[in-house]
């Protein structure tokens, strides 16, 4: 195979079930057209083929694109698939639909099976991977799987093996076009496989890392962030929604290669990258984001709500619209936290409070609502909230001390109002 050029880029592929990162076209030497391997594939299977042929057409695929190997496919230079696969696949019905007004991230239909308060343990091999040179991508594995370990109240915890039953194998595999490519979960276990492509040895060692983080974080069953804004659809393995995630996030390590046409070097991922893996896989369950809404009065007011429950609001609902996420809060009572409380007074303002009755000193402040606890004090696993306030917005707490929020005129306050975990 004649070596790579970054010229376009396939998406559409996660419908098969398995994905790569930055595929590219390429031309393949020995490579053979689709009409002449669709016969020899197996000429009788004439609703295979047709199924076939009608998805290379709605996705303006050239057959030349298709190449036959030993004992797989490689389509457009970037996808493995086995002739088993391919034949499952392409017999299914595929929905390329959007999930009408939402903008999450999301998860494969198929996840890893855990217990919550229980580490799982996910062992990986590096089979063939050269262990010195340019060629050596051990270190940038390993990089990543500590990476993905170390999140913080995440479920699983990854180590190293030489043991062939390893959960997680990568392999040398230099015939496709894409740097990388990976399988999806399944069976309640993590994609057995990641193929790493030698021919990309050249890259910085922090691309490398941000790859091979990449790549891990499809075994675990997580699409690409930006897969709705790329049009590529729910298909067979499913698009299960994120709550509180953005799928347009510069900073996601899970970004498509249309996404990042330049390979980002590896910094740490996103806060909505941690905020999906500790929503999808916690360990403690028992921990919720405290999402943060905002909402616009009438004239230039507006006013700020809290939550720790995703369903109250969603992406938007009863005027409110979402923000992000201020730190972590715990919806029982562990150690060091206490409650904390959500009221609300005539004009439309929100604040939030330890202090169960403070509607006796404020009796403008009603409507108590339990959100959760928090910490009462400052510890290694927490950070501070400040609290602020704005006559035309009224109170605003947040985890940043120079919020661009209060970017303009007439706030005032910044005090730690109370803890939540990082």
């Amino acid at each position: 195979m004649k070596l790579m050029t970054f010229t376009k880029i396939i998406c559409i592929f996660f419908l098969l079930g398995i994905t790569c990162l930055f595929s590219c076209s390429t031309e393949i030497e020995d490579g053979i057209e689709l009409e002449k391997e669709l016969v020899s594939l197996d000429s009788q299977d004439t609703e295979f083929i047709e199924s076939l042929n009608l998805f290379l057409r709605t996705y303006n695929i050239p057959n030349d694109k298709i190449s036959e190997h030993d004992d797989h496919f490689l389509i457009d230079g970037c996808i493995h698939l086995t002739k088993e696969e391919l034949n499952r696949n392409f017999a299914k019905k595929i929905s390329g639909n959007k999930l009408n007004g939402e903008n999450l991230q999301a998860t494969t239909n198929a996840l890893i099976n855990y217990t919550p308060g229980v580490k799982r343990t996910i062992t990986y091999r590096i089979a063939d991977i050269p262990t010195s040179g340019p060629q050596n991508w051990r270190p940038n594995i390993q990089e990543a799987m500590a990476a993905w370990s170390n999140i913080r109240n995440f479920n699983f915890n990854f180590v190293e093996t030489t043991s062939s039953t390893a959960d997680i194998t990568f392999v040398e595999f230099n015939n496709m076009s894409a740097i990388a490519s990976a399988s999806w979960p399944q069976n309640g276990n993590p994609g057995t496989i990641i193929r790493v492509n030698l021919n990309y040895s050249n890259l910085p060692s922090s691309q490398k890392t941000f790859v091979m983080a990449h790549e891990i974080g499809h075994t675990l069953g997580f699409r690409h962030t930006d897969w709705n804004l790329q049009n590529e659809g729910q298909g067979v393995i499913g698009a299960n929604l994120v709550r509180g995630t953005w799928n347009n996030d510069n900073a996601s390590v899970m970004n498509s290669g249309l996404f990042h046409p330049n390979i980002p070097n590896w910094q740490n991922f996103s806060r909505y990258d941690i905020l999906a893996g500790r929503t999808i896989y916690p360990f403690d369950n028992g921990e919720r984001p405290l999402y943060t809404y905002y909402k616009n009065l009438s004239g230039n007011k507006k006013s700020h709500n809290w939550t720790g429950n995703w369903n109250e609001f969603g992406l938007s609902a009863n005027g409110f619209t979402y923000r992000g996420v201020t730190g972590f809060i715990y919806n029982y009572q562990k150690s060091q936290t206490v409650p904390l409380y959500r009221y609300q007074n005539s004009v439309g303002y929100y604040y939030l409070s330890r202090n169960p009755n403070l509607q006796t000193n404020f009796p403008d402040f009603q409507n108590r609502v339990l959100i959760g606890y928090v910490y009462n004090s400052p510890s290694e696993d927490n950070i501070p909230v400040y609290e602020y306030y704005n006559s035309s917005e009224g109170h605003f707490f947040t985890s940043n001390f120079n919020d661009a929020w209060m970017s303009g005129s007439g706030w005032s306050g910044g005090g730690i109002a109370f803890y939540v975990g990082k």
